[in-house]
Parts: structure tokens; sequence; C-alpha cells
């Protein structure tokens, strides 16, 4: 493929550099049809190669020439005891904007982990799509069968969930859950947008806390949990995505300050009133 971007090109002939080696111990070429052959102790500093209806097909190229990798990971889905499927709901982001790159509202879902009820084992909480609520498994045999501990957000199914970590809020040594809310489908000032904050009760139930951050109504991507000002208790960044209605356009990101019992305010302003950015990026230092 000789093109590497708008109207350039590079060289029709492949070069190896050969060090100094006199000639190429073997060569070999796999064509596109899937065929291949091999060519022993090759001494030409220039050759050209034409392909042949004789040539095998590429399947047995591994066990000829290539060791077969060990496997990194073991599937175990069936000895998983965990009735969720991710139901992607039919929203098509080119049919509001012909000409984005790519679609923003296909990102998920993404998944937290974390030891709710502290026996020792981890748990995960799988974001869920517009009119699915998430989910959260219990582990309760460490690597082979997990069930359903509860549903989250069931009330609030109607949002899209896009990011969430555990992290504990309230400072009780539990982690509770933040879930950012985003994609395509709602403009901004949406309530469908807004982020959702569940405590836990120590037991590794959930509940959602009401008012206890701000109704940000906005197409957002992610967030990150951390102590930025340094007081004792874990803050918040939310960042932004991009304008549903008009890409490119810049957003903005969020930072969220704990008063340490678990609720949270703006960093840069008393109230739900966001300051827009001058540039779609922005650093910002503590």
């Amino acid at each position: 493929m000789l093109t590497r971007g708008f109207e350039s090109s590079s060289d029709t002939r492949l070069h190896f550099g050969m060090d100094s080696a006199n000639f190429a111990d073997s060569i070999l070429i796999v064509w596109p049809d899937e065929k291949y052959q091999v060519l022993k102790r090759h001494k030409d500093k220039w050759a050209g190669f034409s392909k042949s209806k004789e040539m095998p097909a590429v399947f047995s190229i591994n066990a000829s020439y290539f060791k077969a990798s060990p496997e990194l990971f073991t599937d175990i889905t069936k000895e998983v005891n965990s009735s969720w499927r991710h139901h992607e709901n039919e929203f098509f982001d080119y049919n509001v904007q012909y000409l984005i790159p790519h679609a923003e509202s296909t990102r998920g879902p993404k998944i937290a982990v974390a030891d709710v009820n502290k026996d020792g084992l981890d748990d995960f909480y799988v974001c869920g799509e517009s009119g699915q609520p998430g989910e959260l498994d219990d582990t309760v045999c460490q690597w082979k069968i997990y069930s359903i501990r509860i549903i989250i957000g069931r009330q609030d199914s109607a949002y899209r969930k896009k990011w969430t970590p555990f992290f504990d809020a309230d400072n009780d040594s539990y982690p509770d859950l933040y879930v950012v809310s985003g994609g395509n489908i709602f403009e901004n000032g949406n309530p469908g947008l807004r982020d959702n904050l569940y405590l836990n009760d120590r037991k590794g139930n959930f509940k959602q806390v009401l008012n206890a951050i701000p109704k940000i109504a906005r197409n957002k991507s992610c967030v990150s949990a951390a102590d930025v000002d340094k007081d004792g208790d874990i803050d918040l960044f939310v960042g932004g995505l991009a304008n549903s209605k008009a890409y490119g356009v810049p957003e903005s990101s969020y930072l969220l300050l704990n008063d340490g019992n678990g609720t949270f305010k703006l960093a840069d302003s008393p109230g739900d009133k966001i300051r827009q950015p001058r540039h779609s990026h922005q650093l910002i230092l503590c």
C-alpha cells in the first residue's frame, strides 16, 4: 500500500537492510489472497516476484514457520453465573451530524472493580446503555462464579452511563460509586445527561444520593478520583466529551471538590453556572 497521506506516496519497492549479510537466508511472501511462498538463500540485490496458483494457503504458515504463542487469558464465560448483557440502543450519530469522524455514542460500557462488601473478593459494576440500568455483580467464589447482587440505577435507566469509578466519597473506608452520563442522543441541558452518585451502606448495597453533586446536564466522557486539594477527602475530575449537535465546538470539563461528607461542588464557581473555556483543552494547576 503506497499511500501514506493526502497527495503522498511511498516508493513502489520494498527495502530491507541486510547489515553485513551477503544474502537472505529465507524470504517469506504472503499475498493478499492468503497464499504464500518461501525463497531460500536469495542473493539478488534487486528482485521481482510473481504469484502462481500452486502456492499453498497461508493458514499453514504458523505450523510451518512460527511457533504458536501461549494464550494469555482463559475464557471462563460458561462458568460465570451472570446474565447481564449489553444492549445498544438504536441511535445513529450520523443522522444528526453527517460529517463527524466517528460515532460518539458507542463508547461503552465501562467496568469498575472494587471489593464493595469487604469480603476479600473483587466485585464489578458495569455501566448500562440508555434504557438499561447498570449492574453490580458480587463475586462469591474467586475467579469462578459470580452472582447478581443488586441492580443500580433502574430509576435512572433513561440515562446513558458512560464511565464510572469506585472511590470513597464519604470517608467511611467503603467504596462508593460515581456514574458519568453522556452521549449524542441528548442535547446539552437535557436531564438525561446528569450524573449520579451512589453511597455504600457498608454492606455492599448502594443508594442514590440526591443533591450531593452539581446537576451538570452536558455531554461527558470520563471521571477520575483524587485528593486534589490535599484536605484528606477524594475529589473528582469529570471530563467533557463533544457537543452533541456541533462536533468540534469546545466542551467544558469540571473539577468537583468534596466537603468530606460526600457532597461535591464545582471548584471554580459556587453554583451550576459553568465558565466556558476559550480553547478545547485546559491545564489546571492545583
